[in-house]
């Protein structure tokens, strides 16, 4: 018998809305993640790159599997030379699968409803 494996992949999502970062930390915590690390909302002028935009904050979150969620707080923009174009947003995400695949679909189906967030193949990956 054969047996098909499926590799999960990297997943990103826009959201319409901006969820607060201790409403997104609640819920993630309720999916069994844990904040890894932060970074502050900043600005590039300071350290004279003015034409870079700014960046909003983020949250990184893993759980137990290395399941890693993202969360960037706020609208971003590419840096005008990279070509890229981004749906309309107000707060963008990332999730890396880890080893457990019961937990990440969980995981997607869980901030799907909760976000309404609409999950696509992700280009960093």
């Amino acid at each position: 018998m054969t047996q098909t494996v499926h590799r999960l992949q990297a997943l990103e999502a826009f959201c319409q809305h901006r969820p607060a970062a201790d409403e997104v930390h609640t819920v993630a915590q309720t999916l069994g993640f844990h904040l890894v690390f932060q970074l502050p909302a900043h600005t590039h002028a300071k350290r004279g790159m003015s034409t870079l935009p700014p960046m909003p904050a983020q949250y990184h979150y893993r759980d137990d599997h290395g399941t890693d969620l993202i969360y960037l707080a706020g609208q971003d923009r590419p840096a005008d030379d990279a070509g890229m174009l981004l749906p309309p947003h107000a707060s963008r995400w990332w999730l890396y699968p880890g080893a457990n695949t019961a937990a990440y679909q969980h995981t997607v189906q869980r901030l799907s409803r909760y976000w309404a967030l609409s999950w696509r193949p992700s280009e960093a990956a």
